[in-house]
Order: structure tokens, then C-alpha cells, then sequence
């Protein structure tokens, strides 16, 4: 028995064929989501959080010699599980004191004069730090945390920091 399709049955098959590849295409040519960006600049970073109201992650690092530093960057950081929350939810501020790499007297000011304010006396540390300037939280950091384990404890800590902010308004 041989089955005949109508016409209009034809063209609707095929264009329903045809979608999913279309839409395919069109996903692939759309360009990856920005990553989250890192700043070295503590008076930009601590204005952009004050314009939008969230906490500024700030990584204190030793880039081209600390061991555990490089370990969490490569692990956590660079992961985009970290990149995908810190893009929505932080500003991201690194404070760096390499040995090798090259860096500008401000930042080098700067960044000493961070780890002063805010008691950075070993490396990585990192802290979330409210649009005021005030420490938030001080996180510990483990070699067995999963980049999924750091971003929900982080999501714990930032949601308890907006509820805070919504009562004292």
C-alpha cells in the first residue's frame, strides 16, 4: 500500500526537518558569553559595586610563585562554573603581588596598602568585600572544594548579604 502525502503535508515535514539544523546553526554563530572580568583597580572595582550593590571578590594572590594560587586559579577560577556565577553576581578584583611579572608602581602601592587594610598576611586569600569597604566574609580555601561546592557556598554567603541589605534599608 503506497501512501501519498498531500502537498501542504510535504512542505510541512520538510521545514519541521529543517529546524533543528537552522537553529543549530544560528546557536554556533552566536558568539560564548563574555567572561568574567578581573580588575587590578580597587577605586574602579569598589565603584562598580557601589553602582550595582554587590559584593566584590577580591582574590590576594602571588600569580607566578605561590603554588596553592596557581592550584585554585586553575582548579576554581578558571572554570566556568566559577566564571558563569562571578558574571552575575560579583566584581572581580585581583590583587597580585608576582615576582616576575611586571606591574605598576600604583598597583604595587596599592595593593600593599590592601593587604595593610584588610589583614592579608598569607596567600591565596579571599575576600568578599561590601560596596561600604567593610570585609564580609573571609573564605577558606580547601584542596579537595569542587568549583560546584565553592559557587554554592558563595550563593549562601550572597544571599545572606542581600537579605542583610534589604533589612537595614
Amino acid at each position: 500500500m503506497r501512501v501519498m502525502l498531500r502537498p501542504w503535508m510535504s512542505v510541512f515535514l520538510i521545514c519541521a526537518l529543517a529546524l533543528p539544523s537552522t537553529s543549530q546553526n544560528r546557536n554556533q554563530n552566536r558568539p560564548a558569553p563574555a567572561p568574567a572580568a578581573w580588575s587590578s583597580s580597587f577605586s574602579q572595582t569598589m565603584e562598580a559595586s557601589k553602582k550595582s550593590g554587590k559584593l566584590v571578590f577580591a582574590f590576594f594572590t602571588g600569580s607566578d610563585w605561590c603554588g596553592p594560587c596557581k592550584e585554585f586559579t586553575r582548579t576554581i577560577l578558571s572554570t566556568s562554573t566559577f566564571r558563569n556565577w562571578a558574571r552575575t553576581n560579583v566584581h572581580l578584583l585581583e590583587v597580585d603581588f608576582p615576582e616576575r611579572k611586571a606591574q605598576s608602581d600604583m598597583i604595587k602601592r596599592q595593593n600593599e596598602a590592601l593587604a595593610n587594610t584588610y589583614r592579608v598576611t598569607g596567600f591565596p586569600t579571599v575576600l568578599l568585600i561590601t560596596p561600604d569597604r567593610k570585609t564580609y566574609a573571609r573564605l577558606s580555601i580547601s584542596s579537595r572544594t569542587t568549583p560546584q561546592t565553592f559557587v554554592d557556598n558563595l550563593n549562601q554567603l550572597v544571599k545572606r548579604y542581600n537579605q542583610d541589605r534589604r533589612i537595614r534599608r
